[in-house]
């Protein structure tokens, strides 16, 4: 699963489930990835030298995910 969020800033959540079975996932990383184009994001951002976001976890055992406090931007998020 890829998929591109475009976020206001704040957070991400959601549940990682099987396709078929509609069964909640736990075995698996969910990972978030927001590059800072030349303009993009927050002087305060730009200023501490990110150039990309970068962050991972592994959902609850009901699949369950919550990435927080995250600036504005557009996300690449996706499963393995």
């Amino acid at each position: 699963m890829v998929h591109d969020v475009v976020l206001g800033g704040g957070r991400i959540s959601g549940r990682v489930t099987d396709q078929k079975s509609g069964e909640p996932l736990e075995d698996v990383q969910v990972v978030i990835q927001l590059s800072l184009a030349e303009g993009e994001g927050s002087a305060e951002l730009r200023g501490a030298g990110f150039a990309s976001i970068s962050d991972r976890l592994v959902p609850d055992e009901d699949g369950n995910y919550v990435f927080a406090n995250l600036p504005a931007g557009t996300y690449r998020m996706f499963s393995n």
